[in-house]
């Protein structure tokens, strides 16, 4: 019941905002004064208010001859033995042997913790801790896991300099839509994913960066590289700490390529309150007319408890710290998904007491 009230409220919520699209094929034209739309350009990308293309021409796609100035096709798919195309369908569940068949209880009314047996007929799509399916093919240079690389076989270019490089950090105010859009979108992409990462290697904990911040000269294979380049200033490391996604070869199932195993459930089902496992939602729930634990603050406002050790779950060095507890530890990001969280927790201590009545 708690479940069809969470939903509910997000669906007064998204009412309630004005995300209408119906005026985007007015805002078309102005769009493209800002530099969404590209003009055809001979071997370089256009000067845009957000595309510098002298940079960009420098190094991007330098190792990959451009013949025709106007290519119909993404020249890495021009090749059709290479292209990457949709599924088969005896691909699609071919992770399933990788987790074991839950039990299911066929005439269960309500949705189970984790995800397991919402479909009856696959019950581990959408389980937490399983490996979620593909849309289109992998496209690993081994065809089993290692990232790809360029039609010409060397690395990719360093994707810190392109994103530098092409995304500018620039502030720039909507004035459609407000902060809430975007929160709205993320509360429910964490209640939908979350992504495992490779936490122990062969010898000990995966250790993507040294240190003092620089690039080891012989990087962890679970680990991706991404160096920062030395005309950032404004950054005193030169590396980025990027673990690995966890995948099924992790699990110690051999299957062609891997696929990536994920900690939330695939279902729209208020795990960022209610957690994806019992151990979880039993910290958090009261037990009492369908409440989950809170803390009252000023003039008998609901807040979040707080986690005993703060250590142990936020990136803080004393737990004393303010670290709030909820079934997703991811709450504490950043303060718009806090306050988001929070409101939802008082929407649902205000509704299960109007079902209690």
């Amino acid at each position: 019941m708690e479940r069809v009230t969470f939903l509910l409220v997000l669906l007064l919520v998204s009412l309630s905002c004005n995300c209408d699209n119906s005026q985007n094929e007015s805002d078309e034209p102005k769009a493209y004064t800002y530099g969404m739309q590209r003009k055809r350009f001979r071997n370089g990308i256009v000067k845009t208010n957000n595309i510098q293309g002298e940079e960009t021409r420098d190094f991007t796609m330098s190792d990959e001859p451009v013949l025709d100035p106007y290519p119909p096709k993404i020249p890495s798919l021009m090749d059709t033995s290479k292209s990457i195309g949709f599924l088969q369908p005896q691909e699609i569940g071919l992770a399933d042997q990788c987790f074991p068949r839950p039990q299911c209880d066929f005439f269960n009314m309500y949705r189970t913790i984790d995800g397991s047996c919402n479909n009856l007929l696959y019950p581990t799509w959408g389980q937490t801790n399983t490996a979620n399916t593909r849309i289109i093919q992998a496209n690993y240079s081994d065809g089993y896991s290692q990232p790809r690389k360029s039609v010409s076989g060397h690395e990719l270019p360093e994707v810190r300099k392109i994103r530098k490089t092409i995304f500018k950090d620039v502030d720039k105010t909507s004035p459609k839509y407000n902060l809430f859009v975007m929160q709205y979108a993320q509360i429910i992409t964490h209640d939908t994913a979350s992504t495992l990462i490779k936490e122990k290697g062969p010898h000990g904990p995966v250790k993507c960066c040294n240190d003092d911040g620089s690039t080891p000269e012989i990087l962890p294979k679970e680990c991706l590289q991404i160096r920062i380049p030395h005309d950032e200033p404004e950054s005193k490391y030169r590396c980025l700490s990027i673990p690995r996604s966890l995948d099924t070869s992790d699990k110690g199932c051999d299957i062609k390529p891997v696929r990536q195993i994920f900690g939330a459930s695939s279902f729209i089902d208020a795990s960022v309150l209610y957690g994806t496992d019992y151990e979880t939602s039993r910290s958090i729930r009261t037990f009492k007319y369908g409440k989950l634990r809170r803390q009252l603050g000023p003039n008998g406002k609901s807040f979040l408890p707080n986690v005993k050790k703060a250590t142990a779950l936020c990136n803080v060095t004393q737990d004393n710290t303010v670290c709030y507890l909820s079934g997703d530890p991811r709450i504490n990001m950043q303060p718009e998904m806090t306050v988001v969280t929070t409101s939802l927790l008082s929407y649902i201590t205000i509704y299960a007491m109007s079902l209690v009545a």
